[in-house]
């Protein structure tokens, strides 16, 4: 059993291990500029996330609450 795991990581192994290039390859730019109804929602989406953090924050002050 313990030969069919070991071959098994070797053979998988190298396609895991592949160049991500450096950050300013992986940055894309939008295809299409946001409309005014996507751009509402990521601001609400925003929003809501600061104030969900906020209030967690409040209730574990002195915590580490990730």
């Amino acid at each position: 059993m313990m030969k069919h795991i070991v071959l098994s990581l070797l053979l998988v192994a190298p396609f895991a291990c592949k160049d991500l290039g450096t950050g300013s390859d992986r940055q894309r730019v939008p295809s299409r500029p946001l409309t005014s109804l996507e751009k509402a929602l990521v601001s609400a989406d925003n929003s809501f996330g600061f104030k969900l953090f906020t209030a967690v924050n409040k209730d574990e002050t002195g915590k580490n609450v990730f």
